[in-house]
């Protein structure tokens, strides 16, 4: 695998990040190779209300071998490494709010759209159609 990264950042409220990646599986006749470019940025408001990212990743890895995985940002505590796999792009949009000390409140939605499947998932998780949406949140009080 080769990883080419960028960040930029203007002294802490804004943060830019570009990173290219590519991989090479197999032999000779069986050589595979895949890629996958993102563009994320995180910014944060000066007072710490609110603060948030979002990322959009394209990527093409015709097979299995060729995945890529790449670190998300998630809610309070975790966190996501999906494997990108196949053709396609994944987005995601990241908040935390701080709505009081004592209150705090984390918003991720994410969505998968692919270029080379008319289903995603297998078993229970399958859904038709070559898009899928994920919407999450979490809400902290402190006493």
């Amino acid at each position: 695998a080769l990883r080419l990264q960028v960040d930029w950042s203007n002294g802490g409220a804004v943060t830019f990040s570009t990173r290219g990646e590519g991989t090479l599986a197999g032999f000779g006749k069986d050589l595979t190779t895949g890629w996958m470019v993102y563009s994320e940025l995180f910014a944060r408001e000066s007072s710490g209300f609110v603060n948030g990212s979002a990322r959009i990743a394209f990527f093409s890895t015709p097979k299995w071998d060729n995945r890529i995985y790449a670190y998300e940002r998630d809610l309070l505590y975790g966190f996501s490494i999906p494997a990108l796999y196949g053709k396609g792009f994944r987005c995601y949009l990241n908040m935390h709010f701080q709505i009081f000390k004592w209150m705090d409140i984390w918003l991720k939605g994410s969505m998968w759209h692919y270029l080379d499947r008319e289903s995603t998932g297998e078993g229970p998780t399958k859904m038709e159609g070559p898009s899928s949406v994920e919407i999450k949140g979490e809400v902290r009080f402190r006493f």
